[in-house]
């Protein structure tokens, strides 16, 4: 498989890496029964490196960019099935995220980390879950992140909330 990757500086000090990593069905995080369980995705790995420590996070595009990555028509043998014609498309052409589309992702890593400093009740409240065993692994996925930046010790807490204000600004300009 070729790997592609992007990489960008984030501010200084700060760098992010993103390298394609397959594709997926559903988001982690999607109850089953949804119908959004079944849609297809790219998954990345996003590194997060400052001051020479690199913490890598799962993202994972929506599926309207995949959909808009997989040709019309695929040219392989006709005894593979879609899956496999796609598996080995992915193989042959792996999509990378853009810069701007890598700075998101940063972005969206660090609002997940803002979110895993609230508590399990107030974050509940803060974003209306009715599913519980959902909300709980969503939260233990943010505080996850909150954990892994802050264990970098490049970050504290204010600084989430500097770099997803940067970033954001950046977004509004393009």
């Amino acid at each position: 498989m070729v790997i592609k990757t992007t990489e960008t500086e984030i501010e200084p000090g700060l760098n992010a890496r993103s390298t394609y990593y397959g594709i997926v069905t559903g988001f982690p995080f999607d109850d089953p029964k949804s119908k959004y369980a079944k849609l297809k995705h790219h998954h990345y790995r996003i590194d997060i490196i400052s001051n020479g420590k690199v913490e890598t996070f799962d993202y994972y595009d929506s599926y309207s960019a995949y959909e808009k990555w997989i040709p019309t028509y695929l040219k392989f043998p006709d005894h593979l099935t879609e899956e496999q014609d796609t598996k080995l498309y992915a193989m042959r052409n792996p999509p990378t995220l853009s810069e701007h589309s890598l700075i998101s992702a940063v972005g969206s890593i660090f609002e997940d980390a803002i979110s895993g400093s609230m508590d399990l009740c107030d974050f509940v409240d803060e974003y209306g879950f009715d599913n519980c065993k959902q909300s709980i692994k969503t939260w233990k996925a943010c505080r996850d992140a909150y954990d892994r930046l802050i264990r970098m010790g490049s970050f504290s807490e204010n600084d989430f909330y500097r770099i997803v204000e940067m970033i954001q600004e950046k977004e509004m300009e393009w």
